[in-house]
């Protein structure tokens, strides 16, 4: 149920994102960040809104505005703060991965002859296997790190709302202070 409500609001807010991403496309470098911030918004608004509706916070028809409303006062504030932690864990993942892949091509070529051949022989279908095998692996680290600061931003906002204390429930976790 929330998937098509979900894709309903998209289709109504997306002729002010698209007017507001063609806008930002034409200044020159400042414009792929605008793009970037604007799009993270729209992923912590949709990531609050799932987690109003799945909490029971709000019913299907008002988790959407319920979650804006939530956000609004800090809207920007945490759009810029998801897009550096995405941009930080991007560069890590691309910086972990980039090393062993360069180490993985050497070997390869020096040692195994990187030619046409290669592809085709057991060494060559096991190192493309690993090599795609890590790539994956981290790409859903990327993906389970943005969750994870989509889910910080989202229990700081509900905590300002709704006045809960995340973070003394937090400290309590594992029993009582003696």
């Amino acid at each position: 149920m929330f998937l098509f409500a979900m894709v309903l609001a998209l289709i109504v807010v997306s002729i002010p994102l698209a007017i507001v991403a063609i806008l930002s496309a034409f200044i020159p470098f400042i414009g792929s960040f605008a793009i970037g911030i604007l799009m993270s918004i729209v992923g912590i608004w949709l990531f609050s809104s799932f987690l109003f509706y799945r909490e029971g916070y709000s019913e299907l028809g008002s988790c959407f505005t319920d979650s804006y409303v939530m956000l609004s006062k800090k809207l920007i504030q945490y759009g810029v703060a998801t897009y550096i932690v995405n941009f930080i864990f991007q560069m890590a993942i691309m910086m972990i991965s980039i090393i062993p892949m360069i180490i993985i091509s050497l070997i390869s070529y020096n040692f195994l002859g990187l030619d046409a051949a290669f592809f085709d022989s057991s060494w060559g279908k096991l190192l493309m296997t690993l090599g795609g095998m890590f790539i994956t692996l981290f790409t859903l680290f990327l993906y389970m790190a943005g969750v994870l600061a989509n889910g910080i931003i989202y229990e700081t906002a509900k905590d300002l709302k709704f006045g809960e204390r995340i973070y003394g429930i937090i400290d309590q976790i594992g029993g009582k202070n003696e």
